[in-house]
């Protein structure tokens, strides 16, 4: 049976609650992801903070994500949606976004500060239902009230290929 602890990523990328959205949209750029946790000097987990936490934001009629969002939508990895609202990336100086208020958004703005954990011992279904249940994208796993890593939908869907592939090769076999 698959578990948590065996589908999880255990190198986590973080982020702290004082990173400019600027500098958090290019790390989802660069790692390639979706979002990741937000975590204190201390190393506690505060929440978590994703594109979708961004787009909720902007959906609420937040002014400076708004601002953001017609700042830097491309450089989050071209969301169709934002794409066709936005033209692009309209600035041609920093100091225009400075001026424009960009460099006072930080990750704390947007991110989600209600934490879903799973055990790591918990089944892969078990993991998609509590997903589905709470209707997110990722969920911080923890060992024994330490947090070990994080599953997220990729890593899900990952898992569910790998064991269709297996079961595919067993039917070969037979």
């Amino acid at each position: 049976m698959k578990t948590a602890e065996r589908v999880m990523t255990r190198d986590l990328i973080t982020v702290h609650p004082n990173l400019g959205l600027q500098e958090f949209a290019s790390l989802l750029e660069e790692k390639k992801i979706s979002g990741c946790p937000v975590v204190s000097d201390t190393g506690e987990v505060l929440g978590v903070v994703s594109k979708t936490d961004l787009t909720r934001a902007r959906a609420t009629g937040d002014d400076l994500v708004d601002l953001f969002y017609r700042s830097s939508n491309a450089m989050v990895g071209g969301d169709a949606v934002l794409d066709l609202e936005y033209g692009g990336f309209p600035y041609d100086e920093e100091e225009d976004m400075e001026e424009e208020g960009l460099g006072e958004l930080h990750v704390r703005d947007v991110m989600n500060k209600s934490i879903y954990t799973v055990g790591a011992k918990e089944s892969i279904a078990t993991v998609a239902r509590h997903m589905i249940e709470q209707k997110i994208h990722r969920l911080l796993v923890t060992d024994k009230g330490k947090f070990v890593g994080i599953v997220t939908t990729t890593d899900l869907l990952r898992a569910m290929s790998e064991m269709t592939e297996e079961a595919a090769v067993q039917v070969e076999a037979a």
